[in-house]
Formats: C-alpha cells, structure tokens, sequence
C-alpha cells in the first residue's frame, strides 16, 4: 500500500542514495525480466508445456512484482518532492505579495515627496548641522532600500518561477511512473493468467 502522498520528511543523504538505489534497482530488475523473457521464448520452442515454462514465467511474475514495488517507491519520493515544491511555492508567492506591497507604500511615499525642493526642504528644515547630516543619510538609505526591495521583488520572482517549474515537472514525472505501474500490473495479470494455463494442462499430464 502507498504511503499518504500528504506525508512528507525532509530529504537526508541516506534517502537520495536510496533513490538512486532504486533506480539502479529498476534497471536491473528490467534486465533480468527480458532474461527470463528470453529463457521463456526458449522453453515455448517445444509443443508441449514443459516445467521449464512453468520455472520461467514464476520467476517473470516474481520480477514484475519486485518491478512494481520499486515503481511504487519511486513515486512516493515524487510525492515527497511535489509536497515539498507546493509549500514552497506557496511560501515564495506570500513572500512576493508582502514585498509587492511594501514597495507600494514605498513609491506613495516616494510619489508624494517626488519634488526636489521638498527632498531639500526636508533636509534643510533640520534644527542643527548635525540634524541635517541625519536626514540626507536618511534620504540615502531609504532610496537604496527601495531598491534593494525592488531588487528582491525580482529575485524572489524568479525563485517562484523556477519553482513552479519545477513542480510540473515533478508532476509529469509522477505521470509518467503511475503510467507504468498500470502497464506494468496489466502485464503482469496476463502473466499470472499464462501461468495458471500451463500449470493446468501440466496437472493434465502428470501420469505422463
């Protein structure tokens, strides 16, 4: 049974090494069922059924079996990711309305004192030299961070974007294996049910 595609645990070395375990896994286990594909091909050369045939197909089914588990693991660490993906594109686009927000209030503020003269006003207004200095730093500061918000805007915009990505891709990954994993189990009744055929007409033979 497939784990709740809701749970979700951080990633650790162990598990990508697992994962590339499993895919080091699926290729063997393929390489093994085109064997015993091959071996089954050979024991069919005779008109007869013949308990190779029978050998050969239990050990076809006990590979896809093996094949399907593996499938089944494969698409819990995609689920894993897509989880992941989600709540971080989700953390991306709150972050993105905060600052887009910000910045707002920034140029209001920015449009309401957009003359120079009240920029200059404002610094020359001070009661002392050292009031003065205060203010120009303070006329420097926030022009420099409006534009590190607006940078972060940008920056923050394209880590969502590359998310989002990300995420489809994951999607079609996941796809892709639930596809296999159904040809696969169709694949593996037609051999369950070719098994079945030849064990009958052996118990048919068995004074010969």
């Amino acid at each position: 049974q497939r784990p709740d595609p809701g749970r979700h645990e951080p990633r650790t070395g162990q598990q990508q090494q697992s994962r590339e375990e499993l895919e080091r896994r699926k290729r063997e286990l393929q390489k093994e069922i085109d064997e015993a594909n091959a071996q089954l091909k050979d024991t069919k050369r005779s008109t007869k059924e013949s308990l190779g045939q029978l050998r050969a197909l239990r050990d076809k089914i006990t590979l896809r079996t093996r094949l399907i588990n593996n499938i089944n693991e494969e698409i819990n660490f995609i689920n894993g990711d897509i989880n992941s993906a989600t709540r971080d594109v989700k953390t991306l686009q709150k972050d993105l309305d905060t600052l887009k927000a910000q910045y707002a209030q920034l140029i209001v503020y920015a449009y309401k004192n957009r003359s120079s003269y009240d920029m200059m006003n404002f610094v020359f207004s001070a009661q002392s030299f050292n009031d003065a200095v205060k203010r120009f730093q303070y006329l420097k500061q926030y022009r420099e961070y409006r534009r590190r918000q607006a940078d972060n805007i940008v920056s923050t915009q394209d880590q969502l974007n590359r998310k989002i990505q990300s995420l489809e891709s994951q999607r079609v990954k996941r796809a892709d294996a639930l596809k296999t994993e159904q040809e696969q189990r169709s694949t593996l009744e037609q051999d369950k049910k070719e098994k079945d055929e030849v064990l009958s007409k052996l118990k048919g033979r068995e004074k010969e």
